[in-house]
C-alpha cells in the first residue's frame, strides 16, 4: 500500500451531545451529512482504489454519502470500530467525572494500560488498528486505500507513527469528516498531512 487515507465520520448525535460512544450507535446529525457531502467534493480529487469502513452507523452513513457514485471496491473492516468506553458508553464527561472521579482524572495523562471500566485498553485499541493496517499494506501493493473510522482510532494510530507516548493521543485533533493521509516509504511511515478540514470551513450548525 502506498498511501492510506484517514477519515473520521461526520458530526454524530453523540458527538452533539458530548457523549463517549464506543459500541454505542448514534446516528449522523444534519450537520454531519452535510459534512459528508463536502467531503465528498474532497475526496473526487483523490484517487481511492479500495474502502475500508467500521460497521458503525455513523461511519457506515459517512461511507455512502463520500463514495456516493464511485466504482469503489467498498468493505467493512470491525477493526476500524471505535474504541470501547465500556462502562462509560453513552454517558458525558460531567456524567463520568461524577461516578468515576478518579479514573476520569487519570485520562488527562493515562498510562499505556488505562480502560475505562469493562472497556478497551489504549494498547489493545492501538495493536488492533496497527495489525489492521499492515494487513492492508500485504493486500494493496502500490495502491491509495481509503479508511474510515472514529476519531480516537485515528488518534491511536497517529501515536504509533510519531513515536508519541500513547498517553497522549488526547493531544491530537482529529475533526469530524477531515483527513489524515499517511505515506508509506522506505523509511516508514510519514504523515503527508494531519486534520486536514479546509473543505468544512463553511459549514454551520443549523
Amino acid at each position: 500500500m502506498r498511501r492510506v487515507i484517514f477519515v473520521r465520520h461526520g458530526e454524530s448525535q453523540a458527538n452533539r451531545e458530548g457523549r463517549f460512544a464506543g459500541r454505542s450507535d448514534p446516528p449522523l446529525t444534519r450537520l454531519g451529512r452535510r459534512q459528508a457531502v463536502a467531503l465528498a467534493r474532497r475526496l473526487a480529487r483523490e484517487q481511492i482504489d479500495a474502502a475500508y469502513a467500521s460497521p458503525l452507523q455513523r461511519v457506515q452513513q459517512t461511507a455512502a454519502i463520500a463514495l456516493a457514485g464511485r466504482d469503489v471496491p467498498f468493505h467493512t473492516a470491525a477493526e476500524l470500530r471505535e474504541l470501547d468506553f465500556g462502562d462509560w458508553d453513552g454517558l458525558t464527561g460531567q456524567q463520568i467525572r461524577e461516578r468515576w472521579p478518579e479514573d476520569f482524572q487519570r485520562l488527562a495523562d493515562p498510562d499505556d494500560g488505562f480502560r475505562a471500566p469493562n472497556g478497551e485498553s489504549l494498547v489493545e485499541g492501538r495493536e488492533r488498528v496497527l495489525r489492521f493496517v499492515e494487513s492492508l499494506r500485504e493486500r494493496h501493493s502500490d495502491q491509495q486505500v481509503c479508511c474510515l473510522t472514529s476519531g480516537s482510532v485515528l488518534q491511536l494510530y497517529l501515536t504509533h507513527v510519531l513515536h508519541m507516548p500513547l498517553g497522549k493521543f488526547w493531544k491530537l485533533a482529529v475533526h469530524n469528516c477531515s483527513l489524515t493521509v499517511v505515506e508509506f516509504r522506505r523509511a516508514g511511515a510519514v504523515v503527508v498531512c494531519a486534520n486536514e478540514a479546509a473543505h468544512l470551513a463553511r459549514l454551520q450548525r443549523r
